[in-house]
């Protein structure tokens, strides 16, 4: 007994000297989060209590404009605005769904978020390590100034003199859509300085509440999250920089499961309501965030966070490999950000009716035309591989795969396999093969030389087959154009050369300005070969900032410089082709490669659709994956039908198991031979399919039942696709499982 009661005695001591530690340890944190909150006040805490979460009362909206199916309203109090659309009597709001706001449960700062115009991140440089916080027009307490009228709405200013900030922006209604615009030049910053900022962020927002509705993301081809009120992954939502993450801002430039927002637009569906939503000006600063319900509140939302400084590594040791989280105060990512809404009819509220008004918009606004001349068979798109390398004793070791005679004879026998209309694009021509960067550089002995080019591009030409050459100018391993990495490579924020990581190592990123250059230095040596045109790789897929003080560029600077690139080589060669592309390239391109037909698969939706595929069939021809390397043959075949692709196949005359160890294309099922008889049939299967609505836009979409799919072109013809393995009848009409079959408008 002596030794228990001893034993309690000792545990009650123990445990009085850890709560006198402890309560010591908070009067110390208690001291020290005193001294540095006035270091660093923050005028927005505890501000959410005194400023009352409510929505505008709709009776203090006037009239600022009206167009011939739009009438805009504006509160110049609360800084908000109310679209009613002539056509269907609806009515959007800048704000969230009032009749669901008496509903919303989630209170503090964020209700304040909700009822605001304009929340915000940002942080004081002035104090050491500080974190990046975040607020509202509202809890602020933020007033409306400068109002003006201009044509077809007002401009304003959100004051926030609590922060030191002043955001101009201007609302205005032109035809079917709204347009809201932030003025760069005159935000003002003072002590503070901004991270991001989102301008009507709750825009159209909606609880669930058993709604037919979906918001839509760009990613892959397209995907919608559809509302849900039972959803189990509630702190799961989208985030994605539009044309992709910066690699500037990034510690290396590597490999990422998910697909990159290419596409600068999101979309909201609910019932006979929907909206398209197009970044038309900024979209290279922006990242487009959607929060389904249960994320944050119990509204759906979508909207583009406008990115004004971006966290970047700034290296301390390079041999220790240690480096810090920074921003950079002085440099704002500066343009005007600006965002057009088109607000959708009746029956055209879906993502195909989205898609649609943006197909309409890259026509009218991006210069884009429908396809004309368009043969009657479909075109068969054959890429071959010349050489590539792999590691060997001494260095690399040059890997011979396909040779021009080779290329010529794999030409001549598709042709008598009965398959009239082709094209060529030739990759690994190029001294070295594949993998090695740079851009012209003699085409290798070991393939014929270029009179072996110009022999088996004279072959094609009597075939009528135009030939691409692949050419990369965005790595550069060979010192070709006179690249020295030191002068020409990409910089990031903190000066350090920017490399990609791929299987043969890491390659310096060349800046876009010496590509530029180098292009137009070697644009005749290709048109002395014969080609037809250039398939630039990398180049319009990727976007980045460089901060390489003699020849750097913002990244707008490097949109336009693409642009450039891809309207010099139609010029000078007639075809410009682009693998993957950001949508920014599309007025400049005549071909897309590889334009995803999926998407990242998030818990938080569940399928693709083919948005992309809808906006450009008929005016740009595309393909998806190559067929012959692909992992679901039967599967991906048929998304290829039921999302217009053309047919596309990768060859080799070598066999693919030369390639297993390659430091550029890893191919697995390349051989010629051991393709060419599927190839041809499974071409005859595309040409049936597509050969007549090739040059057609796609007006419909939809799911007939699970895993049946429909698509409908203009001229009335339905395609669809059975991906299940039983058979399904439409209309009299029976499609086989693992099949597809056309329907024409009128019946079977």
């Amino acid at each position: 007994m002596r030794f228990a009661t001893y034993r309690k005695v000792i545990f009650f001591l123990l445990l009085a000297l850890v709560v006198v530690f402890a309560v010591s340890r908070l009067e110390v944190k208690f001291r020290e989060d005193q001294t540095a909150q006035a270091a660093q006040p923050d005028p927005s805490s505890g501000s959410a209590e005194q400023q009352e979460a409510v929505l505008p009362s709709e009776a203090d909206f006037n009239q600022a404009a009206e167009t011939g199916i739009l009438i805009l309203k504006v509160d110049e109090t609360t800084g908000h605005f109310i679209v009613e659309d002539k056509r269907n009597g609806n009515v959007w709001r800048s704000y969230p769904n009032p009749e669901d706001f008496e509903n919303e449960t989630i209170g503090g700062i964020w209700k304040t978020h909700l009822v605001s115009p304009l929340m915000f991140q940002y942080t004081d440089f002035s104090v050491y390590n500080t974190q990046p916080r975040e607020s509202n027009f509202r809890t602020l307490g933020g007033t409306i100034k400068d109002i003006t009228e201009i044509d077809g709405g007002v401009q304003w200013t959100y004051d926030m003199p609590a922060l030191g900030f002043s955001v101009p922006v201007q609302i205005r209604i032109q035809d079917d859509y709204l347009e809201t615009k932030i003025i760069d030049k005159g935000i003002k910053e003072e002590q503070y300085s901004l991270i991001w900022l989102r301008l009507f962020p709750f825009m159209a927002a909606e609880h669930s509440a058993d709604r037919e509705g979906y918001l839509f993301v760009p990613d892959g081809s397209g995907t919608l999250i559809a509302y849900d009120d039972h959803r189990l992954n509630t702190n799961l939502g989208y985030q994605e920089s539009v044309y992709g993450k910066d690699p500037s801002f990034m510690s290396r430039l590597g490999f990422s499961s998910r697909y990159p927002a290419q596409m600068p637009v999101f979309g909201i569906h609910s019932g006979d309501k929907g909206l398209l939503a197009v970044i038309e000006d900024g979209a290279e600063y922006s990242d487009i965030f959607a929060a389904p319900s249960g994320m944050l509140s119990s509204y759906n939302w979508i909207t583009a966070q406008q990115t004004y400084r971006a966290p970047f590594e700034q290296i301390t040791n390079r041999s220790k490999g240690t480096s810090f989280t920074t921003y950079n105060k002085d440099e704002r990512f500066g343009t005007d950000r600006a965002v057009r809404y088109y607000l959708l009819d009746k029956g055209k509220s879906d993502y195909v009716g989205m898609a649609e008004r943006y197909r309409t918009y890259l026509m009218e606004e991006k210069g884009l035309r429908r396809l004309t001349d368009i043969g009657s068979d479909l075109p068969l798109h054959i890429t071959l591989l010349g050489g590539d390398s792999e590691d060997g004793m001494l260095g690399s070791r040059y890997i011979k795969a396909t040779t021009t005679e080779e290329a010529a004879d794999i030409l001549s026998d598709l042709r008598r396999r009965g398959i009239e209309q082709m094209s060529v694009t030739y990759l690994g021509w190029q001294k070295g093969g594949y993998a090695e960067y740079g851009g012209y550089f003699d085409v290798d002995t070991e393939l014929g030389g270029e009179q072996g080019m110009k022999t088996f591009i004279e072959h094609a030409h009597s075939m009528d087959i135009p030939v691409m050459l692949g050419v990369n100018y965005e790595f550069n391993n060979t010192g070709n154009g006179g690249f020295r990495e030191q002068y020409h490579a990409i910089r990031n924020m903190a000066g350090t050369m920017q490399e990609a990581r791929i299987r043969g190592g890491e390659v310096y990123m060349a800046s876009k300005q010496f590509i530029l250059e180098a292009l137009q230095k070697e644009l005749g040596s290709y048109a002395k070969l014969g080609a037809d045109g250039l398939l630039l790789m990398e180049t319009g897929s990727r976007l980045e900032s460089d901060y390489n003080t003699r020849i750097g560029v913002t990244r707008t600077d490097s949109i336009s410089i693409q642009q450039e690139l891809f309207d010099l080589v139609r010029s000078e060669l007639g075809e410009a082709w682009v693998e993957s592309p950001n949508f920014y390239m599309l007025g400049s391109v005549t071909h897309v490669n590889a334009l995803p037909d999926d998407y990242s698969y998030d818990l938080f939706s569940q399928e693709a659709v083919p948005f992309a595929q809808i906006a450009l069939h008929g005016l740009i021809p595309y393909t998806s994956g190559f067929e012959n390397d692909r992992q679901q043959f039967s599967h991906d075949f048929l998304r290829d039908i039921e999302f217009g692709a053309l047919p596309s196949f990768i060859f080799t005359a070598s066999a693919a198991e030369k390639l297993t160890e390659a430091h550029g294309l890893q191919l697995k099922s390349s051989h010629y031979e051991s393709w060419a008889e599927t190839a041809a049939l499974e071409y005859s299967r595309y040409n049936e399919a597509l050969s007549e609505v090739q040059d057609q836009f796609i007006v419909g979409h939809q799911e007939l039942a699970e895993g049946v799919k429909a698509t409908t072109y203009e001229n009335g013809t339905m395609i669809i696709v059975n991906y299940t393995e039983a058979p399904f009848v439409y209309k009299g009409h029976e499609i086989a499982g693992q099949s597809y079959s056309l329907v024409k408008e009128g019946g079977a």
